[in-house]
């Protein structure tokens, strides 16, 4: 009887330890932060678990970390790619627009975009924002990719240059 109020037990403890999972995308109101805000018109797929790592403080205690990818239907900006929501339970941790450059640079593997991501983190109201850039090869006709943490401004001085200003 010990053992299996023992493995009942365990049960109990491993389902607390995990954040609810949902059947569909988490709701966002506009949260006026400066990001892309989220229509009616775009598209959502949910994850139970998150593509990106959260790197904020926020302790999950052990939890996985859900998103969500949002999808204009219509073209939004040149640049703007989608929108990733990363969220535990229904704290909003991280939201974050990635946007890949008009132009392409050719790598080893075939062409590829630079990509910036503009993230804001809700738990610590701060932003966190990186830029994948292409290096040039001395050696050869190919570029490398570099990944940097940069500042906000930096992040929309580049967002301007590629979209010409038209955000």
């Amino acid at each position: 009887m010990k053992q299996k109020t023992f493995a009942l037990l365990a049960v109990i403890l491993i389902c607390n330890s995990s954040c609810y999972r949902r059947n569909s995308c988490l709701l966002l109101e506009n949260t006026n932060i400066g990001l892309s805000a989220i229509t009616d018109t775009w598209s959502c797929q949910h994850n139970d678990y998150s593509w990106a790592p959260y790197d904020g403080n926020f302790d999950v205690q052990g939890k996985i970390i859900s998103s969500d990818i949002w999808t204009p239907q219509k073209n939004h900006s040149i640049a703007f790619q989608y929108k990733q929501i990363l969220y535990c339970d229904s704290t909003l941790l991280e939201e974050d627009d990635v946007y890949f450059s008009p132009y392409t640079f050719k790598t080893i593997d075939g062409n590829r975009h630079e990509i910036l991501s503009v993230g804001y983190d809700h738990h610590e109201k701060t932003w966190r924002c990186t830029y994948e850039c292409a290096i040039e090869d001395n050696n050869g006709p190919f570029y490398g990719f570099c990944t940097y943490s940069i500042e906000k401004d930096k992040a929309d001085s580049i967002l301007n240059m590629w979209t010409d200003g038209k955000r």
